[in-house]
Formats: C-alpha cells, sequence, structure tokens
C-alpha cells in the first residue's frame, strides 16, 4: 500500500509497539494468530516489565551529585528519568484501548486508496528516506546525547546504572517514533489531498459524484484518525513539552550557578540541543497535523470554487435521490415481505414501493448521464 509504504520503518516498527495483530492472514487458525501477535509484541512487554520494575522495585545506584548544589535540580532530574519511564505505560495502555480502532482505521486508509487510485500520488522515494531518516536519527540522537554523554561526562554528577540509562533512553526512542508515525501520517494524508486539489483546479479530473465521495471519505479519514490517535498526539506532546521545561530549567541553572562548581560546558551544549530538539518535535507534530487538516479545508473550498451552479445543483438532486434509494431499501414498509405471518403484506406499500423505484431510477440515470 503507498500511504504505508511511504511510511517506511516508522510503519514497520509499529507492529511491534502498538499493533502487533495488524496485517496477520485471515486464513490462519487462531492458534497461529496468537502466536505470532505475541512474538511481536515479546520485546515491548518485556521493554514494559523492566521500566516499571526500576520504577517501583530497582534500586539504581546514584549519588546525589545534584543535590550537593540545589535540591530542586536533583528532584527535576529524577522526575525527568522517572516520567520517560511512566510514559512507556501510559503508550502500551493507550495502544490496547485504542487496538481495534487502530486497526480498523488502517483498513479505512487501505479502502481509501484502492477507492480513489486515481487522487493517489506515486510513491516517492524521497517520501520513504525521510521518514526511515527520521527514525535512524533519532536513535543515533539518543545515542550522542545520553550515552555519550553519561559515559564521558555524568558520573560526576549522578552515576545510573548502565541497564537504567539504557531504558530511559529507548524509552524516548519509542515516544519519538510513535510521534513521527502520527505526523508522517498525517502529512502523507495532507499531500493527497493538496494533489487532489491542484488537480481539481487544473482540469485534469471532471467534477462528478467521486469527487464529493472523495471529499466524504476524506473527512471520515479525519475523524478516525483523530479518534484514533488523540490521546497518544496528547501523551506525545505533553512529554515533549515537559522535556523543553526541564531543559530550560537545566540550562538556566547551569548559567546561573557556574561560579559555584566546575563543569563541563558540554552540559550547556546538552541542554540547548534538548530544548531545541523539544520544541522541534512539537512544531514538526503539530505542522503536520494542522496540514492534513488545512489541506481538507482548502480542498473543500476548491471544490465549491470550481463548482458551477448547474453542476452543484445536478449533484446535490444525486445524493437526495441516491440517498431516497436506500431509504426504501431499508426502510420502506413494502419491502417487508411477510415471513411465516410476522410481518403482514401491504399491498399499497408494495405498489408505492415499485412505482417509487421505477421513478428514481429513471430520475437517477438521467442524473448520472447529465453528471
Amino acid at each position: 500500500m503507498t500511504i504505508l509504504k511511504d511510511l517506511g520503518v516508522l510503519f514497520t516498527v509499529q507492529k511491534f509497539i502498538i499493533i502487533p495483530n495488524y496485517g496477520l492472514l485471515s486464513d490462519w487458525n487462531p492458534l497461529q494468530l496468537k502466536l505470532v501477535t505475541s512474538i511481536r509484541i515479546l520485546p515491548f512487554v518485556i521493554f514494559i516489565g523492566v521500566d516499571f520494575f526500576q520504577v517501583f522495585v530497582y534500586k539504581s545506584s546514584h549519588t546525589e551529585g545534584f543535590s550537593e548544589f540545589s535540591r530542586i535540580a536533583y528532584i527535576v532530574s529524577e522526575f525527568d528519568f522517572i516520567m520517560m519511564k511512566i510514559i512507556m505505560g501510559i503508550v502500551a495502555v493507550s495502544a490496547i484501548i485504542h487496538n481495534q480502532r487502530h486497526i480498523g482505521m488502517l483498513h479505512h486508509v487501505e479502502d481509501y486508496q484502492q477507492k480513489f487510485i486515481e487522487f493517489m500520488t506515486k510513491p516517492k522515494a524521497s517520501v520513504k528516506f525521510l521518514n526511515n531518516a527520521k527514525f535512524i536519527l533519532s536513535i543515533i540522537q539518543m545515542v550522542l546525547m545520553n550515552t555519550v554523554v553519561w559515559v564521558l561526562e555524568e558520573a560526576k554528577y549522578r552515576t545510573d546504572s548502565p541497564l537504567w540509562f539504557f531504558f530511559y533512553s529507548f524509552s524516548i526512542v519509542i515516544a519519538d517514533t510513535v510521534s513521527f508515525y502520527i505526523a508522517s501520517m498525517a502529512r502523507i494524508l495532507g499531500d493527497i489531498l493538496v494533489k487532489a486539489g491542484m488537480k481539481i483546479n487544473t482540469g485534469k479530473i471532471s467534477l462528478n459524484q467521486k469527487i464529493l465521495s472523495f471529499d466524504k471519505d476524506s473527512l471520515n479519514i479525519l475523524t478516525a484518525f483523530s479518534a484514533t490517535f488523540g490521546i497518544m498526539l496528547f501523551v506525545t506532546m505533553t512529554t515533549h513539552f515537559i522535556s523543553s521545561c526541564i531543559s530550560t530549567f537545566f540550562l538556566i541553572w547551569l548559567l546561573s550557578t557556574r561560579h559555584k562548581f566546575d563543569y563541563k560546558y558540554c552540559y550547556v551544549l546538552a541542554c540547548t540541543i534538548w530544548v531545541l530538539r523539544s520544541f522541534i518535535f512539537l512544531l514538526h507534530i503539530a505542522a503536520a497535523c494542522d496540514h492534513f487538516c488545512s489541506a481538507l479545508f482548502h480542498y473543500q473550498v476548491t471544490l465549491n470554487r470550481c463548482m458551477s451552479d448547474e453542476q452543484g445543483t445536478q449533484i446535490h438532486y444525486f445524493n437526495i435521490h441516491l440517498f431516497q434509494l436506500k431509504k426504501l431499501h431499508h426502510d420502506g414498509d413494502g419491502v417487508k415481505i411477510s415471513a411465516l405471518g410476522f410481518f403482514n403484506i401491504n399491498k399499497s406499500s408494495i405498489f408505492a414501493c415499485v412505482v417509487s423505484y421505477n421513478v428514481i431510477l429513471m430520475q437517477f440515470r438521467q442524473l448520472e448521464g447529465n453528471a
């Protein structure tokens, strides 16, 4: 699938985090499905278990180096380490609660692409490369910003165990990956709407009933996207906001207490990078989601501007008669044929429905020819 393929490794990784039961073959027996799902989710389950073990049970071997100069700095540092581990628990719970909704949204996206194949853009190697690069850069950044600093300098102020520090860093990588996944999907869906609007503007796509159906289905995709990722977006954006606040605090604290103790300027540089990193993440996620919403809005504006009054009237009546057909078929009394005396046959209702069907079908055919 083009949309999910463009997400690259960001989507692949999600199969081992929040959607382990996606993409399994329907002809597999229940035991095979459970086995594959369990194998996929096992690393994340182990990771969550160790994370919470460290938070509530494990006694990390760290010195209170920060507290020698500021008790507040020490508390903020501890809060930062514990917060990222608890965030993983929230991500796991949210993934479980919204799993079926997430799977349903992905199937909806698949149907959306197959139904409106002419609106879809061709897969771009640059888009997939960029999404893969986001994941790789996130890992590299964690290695440089956390592990290297810990090995070289951090022991002077706090000596956490390597295992504790690894799981702290890995928690950030998972949060980053989920954030990139959501933002990149919103960006790709928004790009599809932008290209569709451009094709309508240039006359490459003729205005017909399918155009309105595309608009409606795009709105449904946006609604499903919001329902699926609403909590995830709130958690990830809140996490990055808190991280930016913590980094800003340490940056100000280091600059204000530089005369009290000898510290390496790499700490100042690290805090500065963390502040910029958090704000870039916030802007990236917000801009991508806004791009999806605004692209749909501008598509609707373009559609209304390009549609003449005559075309608009025809499509309006087209939709009315389509609704009437559905109403008669599902709710009409005349179509409730008697079965073993449970339903009474109303001859006048049947006759009225037959006449209505014929009249509406004739109008329906005429409108199809004119549209």
